[in-house]
């Protein structure tokens, strides 16, 4: 399979409407990757965010920044979303993008936290509890090792 290069590029937001329906495809900065843009449907409050938020245990970081991710959520919030079709998961409410976002915060500040106290990687993985995460997903934070790792590069202060 071959795939062509794209050939519409948009900055911030792209409009399709043809008089019955509307749809804007909107970027709110690097989240899950790059290139993350939702497609917001403001007559229906309809939100689909692609991997932009997920509703469950799906959160893969390794192309993210986390940082921005957190920016863009934040954004998605002001939307007057009724409804999210998550990239993963049940479809759910505005409360989905806050869950999300939670998780980022919360454990972008653990590891911060233990980087200060001077913990290895292998301690913070171990010590890591965030009861918010195991709650909602039904999945102890720790085992999300590929997440953790990815934050603790972020986070890590170069050498």
């Amino acid at each position: 399979m071959s795939y062509e290069i794209p050939t519409l590029y948009f900055d911030r937001k792209f409009v399709i409407d043809d008089g019955t329906q509307r749809v804007e495809l909107l970027y709110f900065g690097h989240g899950h990757t790059v290139g993350d843009a939702v497609a917001w449907l403001p007559k229906h409050g309809l939100l689909f965010t692609g991997d932009a938020c997920v509703n469950g245990p799906f959160n893969y970081m390794g192309d993210s920044n986390t940082e921005a991710w957190i920016a863009a959520l934040t954004a998605m919030a002001d939307l007057p979303v009724k409804q999210i079709g998550p990239g993963h998961g049940e479809l759910s409410d505005k409360t989905l993008l806050e869950k999300q976002r939670r998780y980022f915060v919360e454990l972008r500040t653990a590891i911060q936290q233990a980087l200060r106290d001077g913990k290895s990687f292998d301690q913070i993985t171990a010590d890591l509890d965030l009861p918010f995460y195991r709650e909602w997903t039904g999945v102890d934070a720790k085992t999300r090792t590929e997440n953790i790792e990815h934050v603790y590069r972020e986070l890590k202060p170069a050498p």
